[in-house]
């Protein structure tokens, strides 16, 4: 959902799924078509296919609270079966911008969780959220222009 309102507020459709940043020439935005969990294959012909120099990949967290980011230069999966995905494609290092869902309040299994809608209150978040995922890119952006790797 974060990803989503972030793309339909900042950036141009170039082809299905694929976005371009607005006022940029180099960033651009996959929403992948395939589920996390299998997504390596697709993200990696895209990226090839594109000629992308790097790659930034926005994941959930079950660990953090909704709405908490963290960000890091690591191929760590953490368990993360759609991160687990992208290196099995992808043999090297990419930025992760870890988005907090927080863990179900009741019994619900997590595979269902993940995939369920967002309450009504967590998606009046989703634009404070957004925001604050376009202020990391930004300076994941330029550290990566200065050759900075944190």
């Amino acid at each position: 959902d974060v990803l989503e309102y972030f793309i339909k507020e900042n950036t141009t459709k170039i082809q299905h799924n694929l976005y371009k940043l607005s006022n940029s020439d180099s960033l651009y935005f996959l929403l992948c078509p395939d589920l996390m969990n299998i997504s390596g294959e697709a993200i990696f012909k895209i990226y090839k296919k594109m000629d992308f120099n790097h790659l930034i990949i926005l994941v959930d967290e079950l660990d953090l609270g909704f709405g908490e980011i963290k960000h890091k230069f690591s191929s760590e999966n953490r368990g993360h079966n759609g991160i687990r995905s992208i290196n099995n494609s992808f043999k090297c290092k990419y930025w992760q911008i870890i988005i907090g869902i927080d863990r179900p309040k009741d019994n619900l299994p997590i595979s269902d969780y993940v995939l369920s809608k967002i309450s009504y209150i967590e998606r009046e978040q989703i634009p404070v959220i957004a925001y604050k995922v376009g202020h990391i890119l930004f300076n994941i952006i330029h550290q990566i222009k200065d050759g900075i790797v944190i």
